[in-house]
This record gives structure tokens, sequence and C-alpha cells, in this order.
């Protein structure tokens, strides 16, 4: 999760193949969000590997258990872009550390907290095989990013802490210092000064292109739609004497092309349709009944 930058297989071919679907299913499903939760891409998750969905926590080891006994932590971040990323602070992942002061050295608070941190890790998963499953995905739900690390306890000897004054933009909070660690340049946790709440904030390592790296492209897949929205657009499509795909060009007030075959009750509408009704995230469905009973 650190200084490992090469993540796990996370998915079969098959089940590569399921992402996207069951994705598009879940989002177009929850009426309305601005961002996914962990127990959302959790409920996919199992879904996927075929195992009971097991309710997301936010209490370290207390996610996904596979059936061969590895634990995987789910995180879920919205991003502006998925190129060009390198590391990323999840404040998520934050633990609580010892109590540290700045009038002691860097290096010293880091080997304390760093160990407590590697025992954190040795307690909690009590050496079971464990992954930080992370999945990035941009604010339109339009696209997925989703890579797995290995939970592993850290060296100290190979890294390196320094102090860093953070100052407040509000002026009823104070200049506080905290503790940046960093590991052949590249800074890995930052850990909050005893004022702000003594917390380790890791940073994690976003892959370049990797087979183990895996990207879902959602705008090409098919957009499920309940069987009461398709009887609407059959009897809307009856009375008109039009296709499937007219009625939704009618309503969104766009031209359709002649060649259209007639009207054959799909059980989905395209990505860009959903767009125009206000978005994948948005209460799409209920835009789109409305404007079919107009």
């Amino acid at each position: 999760m650190f200084y490992i930058h090469e993540p796990l297989k996370a998915f079969s071919i098959t089940e590569r193949s399921l992402v996207s679907p069951l994705l598009i299913r879940k989002i177009s499903s929850l009426g309305g969000i601005d961002k996914l939760e962990e127990e959302h891409w959790t409920s996919i998750y199992c879904e996927i590997k075929n195992i009971p969905f097991q309710s997301f926590s936010n209490v370290f080891g207390n996610d996904i258990e596979l059936s061969d006994g590895s634990v995987v932590e789910m995180k879920c971040i919205r991003v502006g872009s998925l190129e060009d990323k390198k590391w990323i602070m999840h404040p998520s992942l934050t633990r609580v550390v010892p109590e540290w002061s700045t009038s002691d050295s860097a290096q010293d608070n880091m080997f304390m907290i760093v160990n407590a941190y590697n025992d954190l890790i040795s307690k909690t998963f009590r050496g079971k095989p464990a992954r930080w499953g992370i999945l990035l995905y941009l604010g339109d739900f339009s696209s997925f990013m989703y890579f797995e690390y290995p939970i592993k306890q850290l060296d100290p000897s190979r890294l390196v802490a320094r102090y860093r004054s953070v100052e407040r933009i509000k002026v009823s909070r104070r200049s506080t210092t905290n503790l940046w660690v960093y590991d052949g340049g590249n800074k890995i946790m930052s850990i909050t000064s005893p004022k702000a709440g003594m917390k380790i904030q890791p940073y994690f390592y976003v892959p370049a292109q990797h087979p183990e790296r895996y990207v879902f492209d959602l705008r090409s897949q098919p957009v499920p739609i309940e069987k009461s929205i398709q009887r609407l657009i059959a009897m809307k499509a009856e009375k008109d004497s039009c296709s499937h795909d007219q009625v939704i060009a009618s309503i969104l007030n766009q031209q359709h092309s002649d060649s259209s075959e007639e009207f054959v009750a799909e059980p989905s509408v395209t990505f860009e349709v959903v767009q125009k009704l206000g978005g994948i995230g948005s209460d799409w469905k209920t835009s789109l009944i409305r404007r079919l009973t107009e």
C-alpha cells in the first residue's frame, strides 16, 4: 500500500466482465447519490466473488473475508481525473496513533508511531493475509479504477520523517505542526499534530497501467430500466405508432433516424440518455417517468 507499487490480482477474466454491468445496475438503482459509499461497492464485490454480502464496517479488520480466509479493506474515493495520479491521501484510512510531542525529534516520533501502526496490523489481522481494495471514480460515475495492495507492516529503518508547519485559514484554528513520513522521496503518510487529534493519514500509490489495475468505463453500458417504465414506453410507442428509440428521442427533443426498427420492449436505455435526464447518479428514472406521462 505504501511502498509496494505492484497491485495484486483481484479478478479473474469472468469476474472482471461482471463489474461494469453490476456497477451501473447498482448506481442506477439508488435513486440519486452524489458519492459511492463503500457499502455499495462491497455489495457488488461480494456478488462478483459469489460470497454472502458482508456489511461494510469502518472498524479496521472488519470488512470482507474471502473464502480463503483473507481480508479485504474496501475504500472508495471520488477524483476529478483518473489520469496523472500518483499519490493520494484518503481520509477514511486514518488511524489513531500514540501521543507524541514536537519537543522530540521527528525521526524518534516516526519510529514510535510506525511501530504502533505495525502492532495494530498484527493485532487486527492475526496473521491473515489482508489487502486494501481501492476504488477511484469520477463524479459523473462514468469511469472507475480499482486495484488492491497488501496490508503489510512497515520497515521504519527505510523511512525519513520531517516536521511540517500547517497554516490554518480559519482564524479560530491555530497553526499546527504535522509529522510527514517519506520513503525514497515519496510522502507516504502525514501524522496530524497533538492539537489536531494525532492520527495517521496514509497516502496510497495509484499504479501506472498494469494488468491488475482495472479500469471500467460505463458509458458504453446499457442502463437497466424496470418493467413499469418499459410498459410506459410501450404504451407511448403504441399510441404514437413509433419505436422504443423514437419515444426516447421525442421526450428528449432529439432527432431520430428513420431507419429505426419498430418498438421492442427493451429493458434498458443508453448512458447518454440517462445523462440528459440528469445523470446516472441522479433520480433520473423519476424524470423519465414524468416525461413519459406528460
